[in-house]
C-alpha cells in the first residue's frame, strides 16, 4: 500500500518561539544570514482498534516504544533553519524504516499443523518545507507568520 499527500498550511499560522526558535534577539538582527541545524529523536507508541477480531487475539492493537526499537531498520530527524532580518526559511525531515519477520503455528481454526511465515515492512517520509516573517521580537520570544507545506509518504509490504 502506498499513500502520498502534500498538505499545504493555511496561509497565516502564528507560531510561538518554540516552534521556530529565536536565532537572533532584538538587540542583534542584522542582514547576515544566521543557521540552525539539529538532529533530535522520539520514540513513539501506536495504538489502535480493528474493525474485525483476530482469533485469540481480540480487536486492539499495541506497540510500545522497546519494540519499535527492536525492529527498526534505520531512522533519521533533523531540521533547518535560516534567518536573515525578520525573514525565514525551515525545513524537518523524519525518515523511518521498520520491519520484521516471523512464523507460527496456526491451531485448529485453519486445521492442526498449518505454519504461517510472516514479513512485514514500513518505510515513511514526512517533510516539512517554509517560510516565515517575524512580526514581533523581544529578548524572550518571537512571533512568526508562517507558511508551508507537508509531504507525507508511507509504504508498508506484508
Amino acid at each position: 500500500m502506498k499513500c502520498g499527500h502534500l498538505l499545504c498550511c493555511p496561509p497565516v499560522v502564528v507560531a510561538a518561539a518554540l516552534a521556530l526558535p529565536a536565532v537572533a534577539t532584538a538587540a542583534d538582527v542584522g542582514e547576515d544570514w544566521s543557521y540552525l541545524l539539529r538532529i533530535y529523536a522520539w520514540l513513539p507508541s501506536v495504538d489502535g482498534s480493528l474493525n474485525y477480531s483476530i482469533p485469540g487475539g481480540g480487536d486492539g492493537v499495541s506497540v510500545d516504544a522497546g519494540d519499535i526499537l527492536d525492529n527498526l531498520k534505520m531512522t533519521f530527524m533533523g531540521s533547518a533553519l535560516a534567518r536573515k532580518g525578520n525573514w525565514s526559511l525551515f525545513t524537518d525531515l523524519v525518515y523511518i524504516n521498520l520491519g520484521d519477520s516471523g512464523s507460527t503455528t496456526l491451531g485448529p481454526q485453519l486445521g492442526p499443523g498449518v505454519e504461517i511465515d510472516v514479513k512485514q515492512n514500513l518505510k515513511g517520509w514526512v517533510w516539512n518545507l517554509g517560510g516565515g516573517y517575524t512580526v514581533y521580537r523581544s529578548d524572550r520570544a518571537n512571533l512568526d507568520l508562517l507558511l508551508g507545506a507537508r509531504m507525507l509518504a508511507i509504504d508498508t509490504e506484508v
